[in-house]
């Protein structure tokens, strides 16, 4: 019997939910993404466009990967981005064509550009991509990166600058401001909330001073159509999870990812201030937020100081099928840990 490749949709739901819990991020840290109550719909509630595909073997599914499309700014312009993700195999089943699957992912797509994520602790991952794999594209590293888990804390903050919620009509004021932080970054995104399932304006928070915008974030809630869970601690970490920094084991994590993260000028005190206060919203409202940075950036310098954190290490990579990505990163990296 010969493997087929071919879209997924609705029916197939449940059945690539049941592969994708199979999977398993291992030691020292077991954590399970997954897509309640079943994947199709929610890769369609992340993008209205998103391309799923499946290798049958008969009826199974033994492979199924996605492709998300983001507009983000490279090289000074925006372009179309496919991230490709949530590739998840049936254990054991060797049968794969990957050439043909790449080739269909590239002729289905018609991205500038695509990118993808391999975090650290995804050991079988980093090990094929170190010996190559001839019918894998090419994939280029384009930074380090953190994802950092924050648990809320009181701390003291400035009175020089008014930080407020936005409301509708900071809408320009906000979309201004972030069209000129952008320039000289690559992967920044559109400001568009079609790319942001389930956030809105009122999800933003602005620091001011003298009317003049100091710094952005907004806080976007995913549990709608992905969900993390930590499966189990091992070795070292198992002894430290029960300190409050970590998340408890086999609880779905229903926090906000720190979205829109920008400083005016990206000036770290600016960043530290804005923290403060969000950590003061937050404190009655949430166990835990996320925010990510690349490791390169301003923000994860002012990250990484911090001690109440968990953090997971990644690259990200381009993919480059057929050397025909159309555009290609040349400044300086800022990725939305939410699109990960």
């Amino acid at each position: 019997m010969i493997c087929s490749i071919i879209r997924a949709n609705e029916k197939d739901g449940v059945a690539m939910l049941e592969l994708m819990e199979q999977a398993k991020l291992g030691a020292p840290i077991e954590i399970m993404l997954t897509r309640r109550p079943d994947a199709f719909s929610s890769y369609k509630k992340e993008c209205r466009d998103a391309e799923v595909f499946l290798v049958k073997f008969g009826d199974e599914i033994v492979l199924e990967i996605a492709c998300l499309f983001h507009e983000l700014s490279i090289d000074g312009n925006f372009a179309r981005a496919g991230y490709i993700c949530g590739l998840r195999k049936k254990e054991g089943f060797l049968k794969i064509d990957y050439k043909k699957l790449a080739q269909t992912i590239f002729n289905e797509c018609k991205c500038d550009i695509y990118y993808a994520n391999i975090l650290d602790i995804n050991v079988r991952a980093l090990k094929i991509l170190a010996k190559g794999h001839k019918a894998l594209p090419p994939m280029h590293p384009v930074c380090r990166y953190s994802l950092f888990v924050f648990r809320p804390f009181r701390s003291k903050s400035s009175n020089r600058n008014c930080f407020r919620g936005a409301v509708e009509s900071d809408y320009p004021l906000i979309e201004k401001f972030l069209y000129g932080q952008r320039k000289g970054y690559d992967f920044f995104p559109a400001f568009d909330f079609k790319q942001f399932a389930d956030m809105n304006i009122r999800d933003f928070y602005i620091l001011e001073q003298n009317d003049e915008i100091l710094c952005v974030c907004a806080l976007w809630r995913q549990e709608g159509f992905k969900q993390y869970i930590v499966r189990r601690y091992n070795g070292i970490l198992k002894i430290l999870s029960v300190l409050p920094i970590f998340p408890k084991a086999g609880e779905i994590q229903k926090n906000p990812v720190l979205t829109y993260f920008v400083a005016k000028d990206d000036r770290q005190e600016h960043y530290r201030e804005m923290l403060k206060q969000i950590n003061a919203v937050m404190l009655n409202k949430f166990a835990f937020y996320t925010i990510g940075a690349a490791q390169s950036s301003e923000l994860y310098k002012v990250l990484s100081k911090k001690t109440n954190a968990a953090r997971f290490d990644s690259t990200v990579y381009t993919v480059d099928f057929e050397n025909k990505n159309s555009v290609s990163p040349n400044g300086k990296i800022h990725i939305e840990g939410g699109f990960l």
